[in-house]
Parts: C-alpha cells; structure tokens; sequence
C-alpha cells in the first residue's frame, strides 16, 4: 500500500469485534466470555439479596449484552463455543437464591430468559427481516430471493446458495435462511418489526426457548 509492504496478520480488531484469519471467530468468543464472566463476578459481589425481577434487569444489562454485541457476525458454529457462551447465563440465574436447586430450564422459565442460543436465532430473524424491508440498507444481492417459490412456506423465501468452505457455510447470508424459509407467512409479512417479534414468539418456529440440550438437569 503506497509503495510499502503490508505486515501479516492473524488478526485484526474493528468496531470491537475481532476477526481472525480462519474467520472462526475463536478468540473473540473467548474475549466476549471473559469480559462476561468479569462483570458477572463484579455483579455477584455488589449485588446482594435483591428482588429477581432486579437481578434480571441488572443481568440483561451488564452481562448479556457484552454476550451479544455484534454476534450476528462473530455467531459462534461450534458446540464447545456455545457451551462457553451459555455457561455465562447459566452461572447467573444460580444467582437468584430460591432458584438454586432447580435445573437450568426450570430456572431460566421462572426468570423468562430464553437460552443464549435460542437469542442468537432470533436475532438472525430479526436482522433479516430488517434487511429485506429495507430498514437496514445493504449491499444489493447480499439476500437473494427464491424465485421458485412453492405454495408451501411464505412468499418471501431466500435462495441458498452454493459454498464451498465451511467458513462460508456459517456466515450470515448462508446460515440464516433454512429459518427464515420456515417461518409462517403472517411473520415474514409482518407489517413493522414489533409485530414481527410478537408473530416470531407466538410461531415457535426457533424451537423451545428455555431448553438448551444437555444443560437440562444442571
């Protein structure tokens, strides 16, 4: 660049996400679980014996957040990285005293707080639909619509396309779309994002909201 050579990187750090070579995104879920885990420690130590609708609010905001900034990009594809992340959340619902003995899907519907990873989902949903009503701008043809579209499913399905790495089989434009053809017309035509929300919860089409594989009994 202007005659000087570039240096090699395995990585580099932009709007606070940090995308590596292998576009795997494992040290920033490694940072993100970190900082997560901090903040829920400061949490745990000055926050004592408040009501659970407060240690909720305290938890949404301080710690999931740091979960979920920008994970439409760095979205995590494997189970290990999940685990990590969800643990988090996990830890923090051991928080609410009364809760303690009871498993993490019988506390997480006590607290109504959907898995980590059922949040993902339906942030996926939500920044499609963003994007094919034109509410965020992108770059033309980064979602293509299906033009083969069968009676079945809704009238704004997207095309799948074709990849040939396994990176490129988690990115946004690939990953997003056996969901979001699944979803029922009513949701997809939804007349402003609110009620896309509300249809997308009543659909259930993301799947149980509280229950995350194996962490059932723990």
């Amino acid at each position: 660049m202007k005659e000087k050579p570039l240096q090699k990187s395995n990585g580099e750090k932009d709007l606070g996400v940090f995308i590596d070579r292998k576009l795997n995104f494992k040290k920033q879920i490694q940072d993100v679980q970190s900082k997560a885990s901090k903040t829920l420690g400061i949490v745990k130590r000055n926050f004592k014996n408040l009501k659970t609708k407060h240690m909720t609010t305290i938890y949404k905001t301080m710690v999931r957040s740091k979960l979920e900034y920008a994970n439409c990009i760095w979205y995590p594809k494997f189970e290990g990285d999940k685990d990590c992340l969800e643990r988090v959340q996990r830890r923090a619902t051991k928080l609410i005293t009364h809760l303690k003995d009871k498993t993490y899907c019988e506390r997480l519907k006590e607290l109504n707080l959907p898995t980590l990873d059922y949040r993902r989902r339906r942030g996926d949903m939500i920044q499609t639909y963003k994007i094919v009503k034109g509410i965020d701008r992108v770059e033309a043809g980064f979602l293509k619509p299906n033009k083969n579209i069968q009676t079945r499913g809704n009238s704004k399905k997207l095309k799948k396309e074709r990849f040939k790495t396994n990176e490129r089989r988690n990115f946004f434009s690939s990953r997003i779309v056996n969901n979001w053809n699944k979803l029922q017309e009513t949701t997809v035509s939804a007349k402003n994002l609110n009620k896309f929300k509300a249809e997308l919860e009543i659909s259930n089409t993301l799947g149980n909201k509280f229950n995350y594989k194996n962490w059932s009994n723990h």
